[in-house]
């Protein structure tokens, strides 16, 4: 069934009352992850959208973040770009930095972990796999891909570049992405 929602458009209060508000619980917050982002959330209230989108920073659900931001929030609002989606990312990325910094030997196990397994959760939430997924997004990015599939047209690709490299040129941003991986930034 995976995938197979975002086709569908549902009506709104299915949506929010039925399949969102159900399942969006600060206990157990990947449950919601794992909906959002095989949804079609076209018909959803733009304020649903940002209710989800600050669900997702507190809980650090990085994949629902790249997906509302990218996705859903984009057909909402003409400004959103990517940039929101990298300085949220970004955001997570300096909050994992006091609470779990990771390593790099928790990163190579994630692979080989169950995917609901404790420690494959906190490996996710983690400063080092943040910090990858964010040099993977800009990546997707300047590929003009969508997450979670298809392209981007070739004017939002364009602007999308541009975007990015003044974005990542910025001192401060520019430190944290070499301080992640420096060649991989180059």
């Amino acid at each position: 069934m995976a995938g197979r929602f975002s086709d569908w458009e549902l009506p709104n209060d299915i949506l929010q009352n039925h399949i969102i508000n159900y399942y969006k619980d600060p206990h157990q917050p990947e449950q919601i992850e794992k909906i959002i982002i095989n949804l079609c959330l076209n018909d959803c209230e733009q304020s649903e959208i940002v209710s989800l989108i600050q669900f997702a920073e507190a809980n650090f659900l990085s994949t629902a973040l790249v997906y509302l931001h990218s996705n859903a929030f984009h057909k909402k609002d003409t400004e959103a770009t990517c940039i929101h989606v990298i300085l949220a990312l970004l955001d997570l990325y300096c909050q994992a930095k006091t609470n779990n910094p990771g390593s790099f030997q928790e990163l190579k196990q994630i692979a080989v972990l169950s995917p609901d397994s404790i420690e494959r959760l906190r490996a996710e939430k983690s400063q080092y796999y943040l910090g990858y997924k964010i040099l993977w997004v800009i990546r997707l990015f300047l590929n003009g891909k969508k997450f979670p599939h298809g392209n981007i047209n070739e004017t939002q690709w364009r602007n999308y570049v541009r975007e990015i490299v003044d974005c990542i040129s910025k001192e401060n941003i520019m430190l944290d992405l070499l301080y992640i991986d420096a060649e991989a930034f180059f």
